[in-house]
């Protein structure tokens, strides 16, 4: 909630004021709000998931890296739906 007062990145989006910024400004934007998105995920699959396993599930650990550290598209994926690739590959 702090966050997204301090830098309302939904706000701006949902506004379309972003078509006035410059590419710079529109390129930080973009990865502001990646990051928000990943944030906001983060907190819930977390908190989902130490539920689950209060409840003696073990789900896979979904997000397991932050997105900053992704140095292609494939693991840019990999990082942001982990069990979802799990998944996929078999």
């Amino acid at each position: 909630e702090y966050f997204l007062r301090v830098a309302p990145t939904f706000a701006i989006a949902k506004s379309k004021i972003f078509k006035l910024l410059s590419f710079m400004e529109l390129e930080m934007f973009a990865y502001i709000l990646f990051q928000t998105m990943w944030l906001k995920f983060l907190v819930i699959w977390r908190f989902s998931r130490i539920w689950a396993i209060l409840e003696g599930i073990d789900p896979p650990e979904n997000m397991p890296g932050c997105i900053s550290s992704a140095t292609s598209a494939r693991s840019f994926w990999s990082i942001w739906h982990k069990s979802f690739n799990i998944w996929l590959i078999k």
